[in-house]
């Protein structure tokens, strides 16, 4: 998670948290992708613990994108 806190700096880190606390369509958005992204992956787990999708979904663009969301939104705790 380092590397993503580095890629982000942190204007533009707060500039989301502010979009996303202040703008209720981008939240829902953000809240509807990352519940996306959280049961592709339980699902990929359910199917077989060493499936190798989780991996793909992980260091997808898409898995990134949720690594971004979740340190600048939940602070890194999702």
């Amino acid at each position: 998670m380092r590397h993503l806190r580095d890629e982000i700096k942190a204007t533009k880190a707060e500039k989301i948290r502010k979009l996303y606390r202040e703008n209720m369509a981008f939240q829902t958005t953000v809240n509807h992708y990352m519940q996306a992204f959280e049961q592709m992956t339980y699902e990929a787990k359910e199917n077989s613990a060493d499936n190798p999708l989780l991996g793909v979904l992980i260091g997808s663009d898409v898995g990134r994108l949720y690594m971004v969301l979740a340190e600048v939104i939940k602070g890194g705790n999702a």
